[in-house]
């Protein structure tokens, strides 16, 4: 992640700022990790976790999280053990909501996806 991309250095002090100015009633993430021989996102996807857990224990709000559920990035499609991935990772995390994107390209595979917790959507 570039400074120039969220205006930060670093997406932990994006977060706090967002927190600070906004104070916001719950956090969500839109993280979709990349699945693919050349390339792993988990370390990213797992430290952005860990900070949406930081400030939302902080601010004593939830968090919730959208699941990458299509082809994204380099040509893949998530299978439903990387879909489940996701969402174990993100309960072990502590999010207490998830949810997919509601668009959908022709063959994309959403299967797998289920909605969980209290505040999730389809």
């Amino acid at each position: 992640m570039n400074e120039g991309a969220l205006g930060s250095a670093t997406y932990e002090e994006h977060v706090r700022l967002f927190c600070e100015t906004v104070d916001p009633d719950v956090l969500s993430m839109d993280h979709y990790p990349i699945f693919h021989p050349t390339g792993d996102g988990r370390d990213l996807y797992c430290a952005n976790l860990a900070v949406m857990r930081k400030y939302a224990l902080k601010r004593g709000i939830p968090f919730w999280n959208f699941f990458n559920i299509m082809p994204y990035g380099p040509p893949t499609d998530p299978t439903e053990a990387q879909v489940r991935w996701q969402i174990f990772t993100s309960i072990t995390y502590g999010a207490t909501g998830g949810a997919r994107g509601t668009g959908t390209r022709p063959g994309a595979s959403t299967s797998g996806c289920r909605a969980w917790g209290r505040y999730s959507c389809a």
